[in-house]
């Protein structure tokens, strides 16, 4: 290896030198650059779009479950009964409030070879509350339709009055455990 001229360095230059950076760093920071590194800190953060709300929706959901069990509880002991509700009976109980006094027909949702009360929209529609029919009839209030153009459609279309909704209408009233505008 080859020497080099140069003096080796005094490590008391490199303490004078990091003492003297360090000094600098101890100073309190002004305001100004306080709110220069944080609009630093913020542009090199990523914003990502997170299309997930079901946390927003669960809070509600837990209060409602919450209120309708000390409900009961409170009927239960007023009544000098041991027992104490059971939340096997009141998340359903809770569950089926959602789409009550709803009469729902599926349009293009559930394959002709599944039986309508083994498909899972029914089952979804009947755990919220609602009734669900094969047909349109004068009790209709929904058709939950996957496309524009079928005879349920048209039929719910000349008998007015029914809301024709996707399937997302129906999946997003599950999600939230709440009626959702059509």
């Amino acid at each position: 290896p080859e020497k080099s001229n140069d003096p080796e360095p005094d490590v008391n230059d490199d303490l004078e030198m990091s003492d003297s950076e360090d000094s600098k760093d101890s100073l309190p920071k002004k305001e100004s650059e306080k709110k220069d590194e944080n609009k630093k800190e913020d542009e090199n953060l990523l914003d990502i779009e997170d299309p997930d709300d079901y946390l927003m929706y669960l809070e509600d959901i837990l209060k409602t479950i919450h209120k309708a069990y000390y409900d009961l509880y409170d009927q239960m002991c007023g009544k000098a009964s041991k027992n104490v509700p059971d939340l096997k009976t009141v998340v359903p109980y809770v569950k089926r409030k959602v789409l009550q006094g709803v009469n729902v027909v599926f349009s293009g949702i559930v394959p002709t070879q599944v039986p309508l009360d083994r498909s899972k929209p029914f089952l979804l529609a009947k755990s919220l509350g609602a009734s669900v029919f094969e047909s349109v009839n004068s009790k209709t209030t929904h058709l939950v339709a996957a496309k524009l153009g079928t005879a349920k459609i048209n039929e719910a279309r000349k008998q007015g009055g029914i809301s024709i909704v996707t399937p997302d209408w129906l999946w997003a009233c599950a999600e939230r455990w709440e009626r959702v505008d059509e």
